[in-house]
């Protein structure tokens, strides 16, 4: 791909230079198989979007056939624009292409971007989700340390209000990302008829991935935070961790339950 664009720059050069080395039939082929390249590159990236939008089980029936449909009419843009670079026989035709798919990429690069970004947005959903589940089973440890008269140490009590603080944390930016993109779906609802709401929509969803970044960051460390609590604990209860009873199962799944419910779509 880059030996293509060189030797296009390359013969460029050698026109305006008026060089005699110049070929005209060379030029265009290259510039066909350099345009080639690039739609295929494209209608890759559409492609790797569409299935991880085919296979999230976070989105509805409706959104994932939304999104589908949106990335098949781009699929076939870019279908006619590649058999009208095949059949081009000069310059001209092809610079006319050129424009075209500039354009076309100008709006599909926002698209794929803020699908991109819902598709994170959901898997760190789940996190949160599976997250708020272990928060729930830690509680039930302590409470069945209490009621055993086991007394936790101080440094993991410690650690544990640091955890409970980490995943707040990761709630909130999780929320803040999520309260952002919708920003941004909105605006794409109106379409990206200029130069200054194309550049409001990407700023917005650069934001977003910014704070859903922050969000995994903070998930990372309340995880490390928590496997060191399990080790504290694990000493506490001489190495082995308490069995889990019927009550406590049935105390999970109420837990799984409350815990979807405590993460907002």
């Amino acid at each position: 791909m880059r030996a293509r664009k060189a030797r296009f720059l390359e013969l460029k050069k050698l026109k305006e230079e008026g060089s005699t080395e110049y070929s005209e039939t060379e030029m265009v082929d290259t510039a066909k198989d350099y345009l080639l390249r690039s739609i295929e590159m494209l209608k890759n990236h559409l492609i790797t979007i569409q299935e991880r939008v085919k296979s999230s089980e976070s989105l509805t029936e409706e959104e994932v056939n939304e999104k589908v449909k949106e990335i098949e009419d781009g699929l076939v843009k870019l279908d006619d624009l590649r058999a009208r670079v095949d059949a081009a026989t000069t310059k001209e035709e092809l610079k006319v292409v050129t424009e075209e798919l500039k354009d076309f990429w100008k709006e599909y690069r926002l698209v794929t971007k803020g699908q991109a970004l819902e598709l994170m947005q959901d898997k760190m959903k789940d996190i949160l989700v599976r997250t708020n589940v272990l928060e729930r089973k830690l509680d039930q440890m302590l409470q069945g340390a209490e009621l055993r008269g086991i007394e936790i140490p101080e440094e993991v009590n410690a650690l544990i209000n640091t955890f409970s603080n980490q995943i707040e944390k990761a709630r909130t930016l999780y929320t803040e990302s999520r309260d952002i993109k919708n920003k941004a779906a909105e605006i794409r609802k109106e379409g990206f008829d200029t130069k200054e709401i194309q550049e409001e929509f990407n700023n917005l969803i650069v934001e977003s991935n910014k704070k859903l970044q922050e969000a995994r960051d903070a998930v990372t460390e309340a995880h490390k935070t928590l496997a060191e609590i399990i080790t504290k604990i694990l000493k506490v209860y001489n190495g082995k961790l308490p069995e889990t009873t019927p009550e406590d199962i049935a105390s999970q799944a109420e837990a799984e339950e409350s815990a979807e419910a405590g993460v907002e779509a």
